[in-house]
């Protein structure tokens, strides 16, 4: 469950005008489920696929263009949906990273938070003892004390967050435009492919059949693609104190 603000620290985070860090780490593991889920769904129908074009239905077909298809998959599709399936991972692990983080600011703010609550109340007390004389070290401690919290925002921002983004995702995702646009214009007519089978070698039936499994394959593909956009569309990062 996600770390919120204790009920007895708001009227601490009220008086110092402190915006609590409102980051569901638990979402965020939840995102990395859904693109390591994606993953494993990929990676699986990935096997299905190339046991199909490389085994199956070179039993069945023989061709130029079947030689074509079958350079296509191995050296085009394929190699490029392996590569996204590990970015996919590496980023599921970088946003774990961060979901760490989170917990760790999180966990150092509830304990500034305490010290300040220990020394308002201090200060209260000294008030009373001083005739109020005390009451103008308030604004000094709000001043402190707001400057301790931000620090420790600051060091997630610094440490964590600057450090996965910039070694993590950001180059991750530099990779995943690189490969989606390798994907997307792979030439298929180009590729040298050696000389072609004499002949022609074709069952119709056996054909047909691979062919619809292909076809399953591809479907099965788009649907755990939609299962992912949705599974990350429908989660909300923010949680309240």
């Amino acid at each position: 469950m996600a770390i919120n603000l204790p009920h007895w620290l708001v009227e601490v985070v009220d008086f110092l005008g402190f915006n609590w860090p409102e980051i569901d780490e638990d979402q965020m593991r939840e995102a990395a489920r859904h693109l390591r889920d994606w993953a494993s769904h990929t990676e699986e129908l990935n096997r299905g696929t190339h046991q199909r074009i490389q085994v199956d239905v070179a039993e069945v077909y023989q061709s130029q263009s079947y030689l074509a298809l079958a350079e296509a998959w191995g050296n085009g599709s394929k190699a490029h949906m392996d590569e996204l399936i590990e970015i996919a991972k590496d980023v599921a692990t970088a946003i774990d990273l961060l979901a760490d983080g989170v917990v760790a600011m999180k966990g150092k703010v509830i304990v500034q938070l305490g010290l300040a609550a220990g020394e308002f109340v201090a200060d209260q007390a000294a008030s009373v003892a001083t005739l109020g004389l005390a009451e103008t070290a308030l604004p000094l401690l709000y001043e402190v004390q707001n400057r301790l919290l931000n620090a420790i925002l600051q060091e997630f921002e610094n440490e964590v967050v600057d450090y996965v983004i910039d070694h993590t995702i950001g180059p991750l995702l530099e990779r995943l435009g690189d490969k989606m646009e390798k994907l997307l214009f792979t030439e298929v007519a180009g590729a040298a492919i050696g000389p072609g089978p004499n002949g022609l070698t074709l069952d119709t039936e056996a054909m047909r059949y691979h062919a619809g499994l292909i076809q399953q394959d591809a479907m099965n593909h788009q649907q755990h693609g939609r299962n992912l956009v949705n599974g990350l569309g429908s989660l909300n990062y923010a949680t309240g104190g």
